[in-house]
């Protein structure tokens, strides 16, 4: 339920869509049984600090004989690391083109794992990243953003940007979703959308959110997800006196996601980790009127004033930003409206033309220099 799996599965459907056979290699998730047979997992390892993200584990080869029978014209791996690195294995065993898809600022995540030093890890991750892709044909980053950081870390590899596909969400009846939840005419909600944790920049947001809050009795804060900073943001509203009016939704399927899309009045989003920010662009797609902080790849989707408003990542700015909006139902609508418009052009289709072209490119490219 992140934006990596979203992205992937998004692009496999359209892929297949149009005709193409894709196969996907991945670690099993113990939640979770396929019914897909091009779906081959990978034994695994989930450790209390990877339980969402379980690990691949040896002995990778069993699954050689089914790689091989696929015959593919290409790898595209999403992970530089076990899974990611197995693809690489198998690509240059059978002398096919690979190209790799850059989703994640895996230095920002360095914290979950355990011991040594925050800069060490962090310097091992950059070593790591710029090894593995510059062993590709060619990387896909879905954000400009994202691009200069490779860039900066010694990627030369050519890299193509692409932004994840947005599916274009049915537009739902706001005064009937609202019923649903029990939403009084008055009342006004701020949404975020994601993973509780710490990269993702929660305390600003809960500080922010808190200074509105207090002075507007009439705003709840929702949000919709899960993860290890629960808790953390639990204690952080009782703290700041707003606990009573903030609600914790949990992990939702993707299709009940819209209903608090079309119920909310606003969007808030504080990380500057994102090399994209999908839920940001989800939010447009319903005509949410979003504040965003500056910095990484999710306030890249937004033009400051038109179709968002783009705030420095301090209380300030982003109250600031959450106040203009909250105060004026008129910029609420315009906003909004001029968001969906935009959001037209992150679609689905529009992705996979892009990759289908790269993949055609790349491929191409390989035979010319086996020739």
């Amino acid at each position: 339920m992140n934006g990596v799996s979203i992205s992937v599965d998004l692009l496999m459907r359209e892929l297949r869509n149009r005709g193409h056979d894709v196969h996907l290699f991945a670690p099993l998730f113990w939640r979770h049984r396929d019914t897909d047979p091009n779906i081959h997992r990978f034994l695994s390892l989930q450790a209390q600090w990877t339980e969402d993200y379980p690990i691949a584990l040896p002995p990778y080869s069993l699954w050689l004989p089914r790689f091989h029978q696929i015959q593919a014209d290409i790898v595209h791996t999403h992970t530089p690391f076990a899974s990611g690195l197995i693809g690489q294995q198998w690509a240059r065993l059978t002398n096919l083109p690979i190209i790799s898809t850059y989703h994640t600022h895996y230095d920002r995540y360095a914290h979950y794992v355990p011991m040594l030093p925050l800069a060490f890890k962090r310097r091992l991750v950059w070593q790591h990243t710029e090894s593995y892709y510059n062993k590709m044909d060619c990387v896909v980053t879905p954000s400009a953003a994202s691009k200069q950081w490779l860039r900066r870390h010694n990627v030369a590899t050519p890299i193509e940007v692409v932004p994840t596909g947005v599916q274009d969400y049915k537009v739902s009846d706001r005064e009937s979703v609202r019923k649903q939840f029990q939403l009084p005419d008055d009342r006004l909600v701020a949404l975020y959308v994601g993973r509780l944790a710490m990269e993702k920049n929660l305390d600003l947001l809960f500080q922010s959110i808190a200074k509105s809050m207090h002075r507007r009795p009439n705003l709840e804060f929702w949000l919709v997800g899960d993860g290890p900073h629960r808790h953390a943001c639990e204690e952080l509203a009782k703290e700041l006196g707003i606990a009573s009016r903030v609600t914790f939704h949990g992990q939702r399927d993707r299709a009940e996601v819209e209903q608090y899309y079309v119920a909310a009045d606003i969007f808030v989003f504080a990380s500057t980790t994102e090399t994209q920010g999908l839920v940001v662009q989800e939010a447009m797609n319903n005509g949410l009127p979003c504040v965003v902080a500056r910095g990484g790849g999710a306030s890249m989707a937004l033009v400051e004033g038109e179709t968002g408003l783009i705030a420095s990542p301090t209380i300030e700015s982003l109250h600031e930003g959450i106040e203009k909006l909250l105060s004026d139902p008129g910029l609420r609508d315009q906003i909004g409206a001029a968001a969906r418009a935009a959001s037209r052009k992150f679609g689905v289709a529009g992705m996979v033309d892009r990759m289908e072209g790269i993949y055609r490119s790349v491929i191409q490219e390989r035979l010319v220099a086996d020739a």
